[in-house]
């Protein structure tokens, strides 16, 4: 899903790259969120209403990582 709005956001970033190029970069915008994820799992740490917390987090991450990027090619 996330690959997708990226792939779909490329025209506006002026970058393009191959599609299995952005489903690296969602995937690793992805890891920050199943981390904080696993650590509340296990601390046993509720917080209300995790998973729309979690979509602005990683769409912010795969942004960044366009964005960087962008500088670099």
């Amino acid at each position: 899903m996330f690959a997708s709005l990226a792939y779909f956001f490329r025209k506006s970033s002026g970058l393009a790259l191959a599609y299995r190029a952005y489903m690296r970069l969602a995937a690793l915008s992805l890891t920050p969120t199943l981390v904080i994820g696993a650590l509340l799992n296990i601390g046993r740490i509720v917080v209300p209403f995790w998973w729309l917390t979690s979509l602005p987090l990683t769409a912010g991450y795969l942004i960044f990582a366009i964005s960087a990027n962008r500088k670099t090619a």
